[in-house]
């Protein structure tokens, strides 16, 4: 898993790869103590959020919901799922997991990416501005410039 401060105290990018709950469980009593003294903790992390890579396809055991998920409280919060659809439901796996999908886009409010679907009305090469962010549809991904 990957957290990344972009300034001190300023936006985060959280990119948690297959950490599952366990994982999630462990970083809450983790804590930092900067240079001014300022205390920075799991909590403070998600709740300055900007980009949320949903772990492991979005599986229904990939985000925690209460010390995790219900944390990113950011009003600029994009979600990015990285899963192919198709393939989860050949197999019969729920993913991404509906419940999570469906909170994620209440919280980011609806500004949640899946990569196999991409940026709905967006051709390759589209492009859709948000106030905090470029979203471009590209063939096989969808990139995301975050604006200062």
């Amino acid at each position: 898993a990957l957290a990344i401060e972009l300034s001190p105290g300023g936006k985060v990018l959280i990119f948690p790869g297959d950490a599952q709950v366990g994982n999630w469980l462990s970083w809450q009593d983790v804590k930092w103590t900067e240079k001014d003294d300022s205390v920075i903790d799991a909590a403070d992390l998600l709740s300055r959020t900007v980009v949320y890579k949903v772990g492991h396809h979005g599986s229904h055991n990939a985000t925690l919901s209460d010390n995790g998920l219900e944390l990113m409280t950011g009003p600029d919060l994009i979600g990015l799922i990285p899963v192919n659809t198709d393939t989860a439901q050949k197999k019969r796996w729920s993913m991404p997991y509906p419940p999570l999908r469906a909170r994620l886009e209440e919280l980011s409010e609806d500004r949640t990416y899946l990569a196999d679907a991409g940026v709905d009305g967006l051709q390759n090469g589209g492009e859709e501005q948000l106030p905090n962010a470029v979203i471009r549809q590209e063939a096989l991904y969808v990139d995301v410039e975050l604006k200062q």
